[in-house]
């Protein structure tokens, strides 16, 4: 075995340098930035690398010749394809782990500071990019799968590729690095397994161990999946964009307090009406340009009292979970300053002199090497950071950085049991002017509204959300304006309007983030006015507008969607769509905002889910789907029975092709090759060559005629004769 890997290690050697002199190349122009830019490439480079040398690996000794010379050693075929293995990840690691490892003892020399963050690299960072090397490895097993593996013009032997696609895109997503690596074990185990066992029978299935052919099986099946849903998140995409169906709707108010209904049309056209639903005559048929500066005059000057964002989406590629960068106008030149979740502290370094300056807690300042005396507690809103930084917000209270004199003054406290959620800059009359709702589909993900700041202003105000009330804080700290809560934090998500003539204020309470789809699009939205003291002066209950509305090609899109894959996307779904009680503060997953955002087009409506079969359009998508279930069964009985295939096989299929439609059937031809098959001499029915008796009557094979050429006796009047096989050599003799 020792010889073998040398041999592969002999020959493939010289590929590794490809990836080095890549790698090289990007980072002399971008730099080495851990950033999603930088893993993005480190992805696609290792997936190209890592399929085309499995590909060459294996290529040119799977068949002919060449196959019959690498068996013919006095080496089990399972240790030689384990050599071959051995060697071409290994050869792969080193490729793309150079880089890494380069890094890596770089990055822990004493002094050493990476330039993007401005601050030694902590090692969890380097997560992902381990995570991107070694999803590599599931495209070189993709790719030994396609040298392997015997298929037809259509492609199925490039279906590794795509089930290697899915584990990177479960990768990039999910929250915790472990779940990442259990992903990149799984469909790399699977694939690998399945290479094995084309490797033992030169691509044969029949002949294949269960491991290899569940492993064949799981890749195939994974691959068309992806295909399918991939494809159609494509062309409805394409027909989404270039029609009038694209709408959202959100509330806004004008300096005045009138409640206004902004409508985004397809196409780019904006419709505003006010909250009876009556379009306003004064921007009925103004161009669009205009009636866009005619809105940014109109808004009232707003902030949020509760960041929606909290404490954003958990995922092990987040670097605030180990490292906030921090930084304002009171920063000192040459100096780094971030806060470290581990210590709860704000933690220092000089650039220039490559040394720990020291760390600032909630009470002083210690220099390095000295032991702090106390801490922050609960998580930081780094959501607040980048918009205001001059502030940082922690569950017990706002504190103001100021770098230069190495002191944190608290802004504000709260009262005893109440809890600062988020607090926001206002300058001048009202610094944050909505310009456009970036909107996310037509499920109702919630909008993300898009803020410039007016700088017309002097004065610096603080707007300050708790669990209980809403603060808005003069530079100094001092309340100038305060109102409880009138709804719970975590269901509704209060923004404060300035309003005018006189001057007051108004809440506006949406449908929190944390909510299901289903109960945002039809939960009423509040306001609530206020005079400038703080006294209620009236309450509004505004009717529930969703944020999209249905597409018309979504019904028809059943009649392409197997059962499986539907009941799949509803139930990792569902609690995104049918949450009806406040989730946890980080809100959605990752990988559930991905999934909704790439389906959303070819999937119901959640309203018409919602309805059920009472809603027609759910009923075309049933009906659809059923047919389509249907198909794919009577497909594969049929194609299971055209191959003879036994009643429990034939029914094992059926059922693959009602819980998959046309997948399941693809699946069959993509796994199973087409037999030969000839006219029985009895029933004169086509029957498979290979067996040696007909599927339909039970007859033998018809004996070849004689033409003279024969070297053995005939053997119908030798004893114990009953027959000859499919080959024509005599069977039964005693």
């Amino acid at each position: 075995m020792k010889s073998l890997i040398w041999k592969e290690f002999h020959e493939n050697l010289k590929w590794v340098a490809v990836p080095l002199v890549l790698y090289g190349l990007y980072v002399s122009n971008n730099g080495e930035c851990l950033c999603d830019t930088f893993y993005l490439f480190v992805r696609f480079l290792g997936a190209v690398f890592g399929g085309v040398l499995g590909i060459l690996q294996m290529t040119f000794e799977s068949q002919g010749d060449r196959r019959a010379i690498l068996l013919h050693r006095p080496v089990n075929s399972s240790r030689i394809f384990l050599a071959k293995v051995l060697t071409g990840a290994g050869l792969y690691m080193a490729a793309l782990g150079i880089p890494l490892m380069v890094y890596l003892v770089r990055s822990f020399l004493p002094g050493h500071v990476a330039p993007h963050l401005g601050f030694p690299v902590r090692w969890q960072l380097l997560f992902p990019w381990f995570a991107e090397i070694l999803t590599g490895l599931v495209y070189y097993f993709a790719g030994a799968l396609m040298a392997l593996r015997r298929g037809r013009w259509y492609g199925s032997r490039s279906l590794g590729f795509l089930a290697a696609y899915l584990s990177g895109f479960l990768v990039w997503n999910v929250a915790e690095f472990w779940q990442a690596l259990l992903a990149i074990f799984l469909f790399g185990g699977l694939i690998a397994a399945a290479a094995w066992g084309s490797f033992l029978t030169a691509g044969d299935y029949e002949p294949q161990p269960w491991l290899a052919k569940f492993g064949l099986a799981f890749t195939f099946l994974t691959g068309l999946v992806v295909l399918s849903v991939e494809s159609k998140t494509i062309i409805e995409s394409r027909l989404f964009h270039s029609n009038s169906d694209y709408f959202h709707s959100n509330y806004v108010l004008d300096h005045s307090g009138r409640v206004l209904i902004v409508e985004h049309l397809g196409r780019g056209g904006i419709r505003v009406k006010d909250h009876h639903g009556h379009e306003l005559d004064e921007l009925r048929r103004k161009p669009v340009h205009e009636v866009r500066a005619e809105l940014g005059r109109l808004y009232a000057p707003l902030t949020s009292a509760h960041s929606e964002s909290y404490h954003g989406h958990r995922n092990y590629r987040v670097f605030s979970r180990f490292l906030v960068s921090l930084g304002n106008s009171t920063t000192p030149p040459g100096e780094s300053w971030a806060y470290v979740p581990d210590q709860g502290r704000l933690v220092g370094y000089d650039l220039g002199g490559r040394h720990l300056i020291g760390s600032i807690g909630p009470e002083e300042f210690v220099s390095a090497g000295e032991q702090p005396r106390s801490r922050f507690e609960g998580r930081l809103d780094y959501s607040n950071i980048r918009a205001n930084p001059d502030y940082l917000v922690f569950p017990g209270g706002v504190y103001a950085m100021d770098f230069a004199q190495r002191r944190l003054p608290l802004l504000f406290s709260p009262a005893v049991g109440e809890t600062v959620l988020s607090a926001r800059e206002w300058r001048g009359d009202g610094s944050w002017v909505p310009l456009e709702t970036d909107y996310q589909g037509t499920l109702g993900i919630p909008g993300i509204q898009t803020y410039r700041r007016n700088e017309s202003g002097k004065s610096t105000q603080t707007v300050v959300g708790t669990d209980r009330a809403i603060y808005l804080l003069d530079h100094q700290g001092t309340t100038e304006f305060s109102v409880p809560l009138a709804y719970d934090h975590q269901s509704h998500i209060a923004t404060l309007h300035r309003l005018e003539n006189p001057l007051r204020f108004a809440v506006m309470y949406q449908p929190s983030y944390f909510l299901g789809v289903v109960e945002r699009c039809t939960m009423p939205q509040q306001m609530i006015e206020y005079d400038a003291s703080g006294h209620e002066l009236s309450r509004t209950s505004l009717r529930a507008i969703p944020f999209g509305q249905p597409t018309r090609h979504q019904p028809w899109f059943g009649f392409v969607t197997s059962p499986a894959e539907a009941a799949a996307l509803l139930s990792a779904l569902y609690n995104v769509l049918f949450r009806t009680v406040p989730g946890q503060l980080n809100g959605y997953s990752k990988l559930s905002s991905e999934l909704l955002e790439m389906v959303y087009t070819i999937f119901p409506y959640p309203l018409d889910l919602n309805a059920g079969l009472n809603n027609g359009r759910i009923q075309l998508y049933v009906v659809g789907m059923l047919l389509n279930a249907l198909l794919g069964a009577a497909s594969c009985y049929w194609l299971a029975r055209r191959y003879a295939f036994s009643p429990a096989r034939r029914l094992s299929w059926s059922c693959c092709g009602f819980l998959f439609g046309p997948v399941g059937l693809l699946l069959l031809l993509a796994i199973h090759d087409r037999p030969a098959r000839i006219a029985c001499p009895v029933c004169c029915r086509l029957r498979i060559v290979t067996r040696d008796t007909c599927e339909h009557c039970g007859a033998p094979h018809a004996t070849p005629q004689a033409d003279g050429t024969e070297i053995f006796e005939p053997t119908a009047s030798l004893p114990g004769f009953a027959g000859s096989n499919a080959f024509g050599f005599p069977i039964g003799l005693s």
